[in-house]
């Protein structure tokens, strides 16, 4: 089944939308905005119940060579651990980092595992990413 429905938007955010979407290559504009909607629920509906089990990634950038941040770093993780699947770091300079944890669990705990995250003054850019909600 589909439903139809109008949508009132500021002309110029509809034409960088229009200008967007076909650079991109949809079909059609149906089919870019049934993907933005789908981003749109996946980016919050975990929002709506911390009990929800959701899997995704925390990203974020640092500068290498803090033994401090690396020791914060892995207390955290160590704590988090039942929430942690995976980790992969890559080096994008001699001293900046990129480090990417792959997280799936409880949505409470995973947004309580990046507000501590977000607390550790030396990490930049942090980033978390739903991909799914795992009914």
């Amino acid at each position: 089944m589909t439903v139809k429905f109008g949508v009132a938007l500021p002309d110029e955010l509809a034409k960088e939308f229009e200008r967007t979407s076909r650079r991109l290559g949809y079909k059609s504009r149906s089919h870019a905005v049934a993907e933005a909607i789908r981003y749109f629920i996946s980016e919050n509906v975990w929002r709506l119940d911390s009990g929800r089990v959701i899997a995704g990634l925390v990203a974020y950038i640092y500068i290498d060579g803090s033994a401090r941040l690396e020791e914060e770093l892995r207390s955290i993780g160590h704590e988090y651990m039942d929430l942690i699947v995976s980790t992969f770091h890559i080096h994008l300079t001699r001293d900046i980092c990129l480090e990417t944890v792959f997280v799936k669990g409880a949505a409470g705990k995973i947004d309580e595992y990046v507000s501590k995250l977000r607390n550790l003054r030396d990490l930049e850019n942090i980033k978390l990413v739903i991909l799914a909600s795992i009914d």
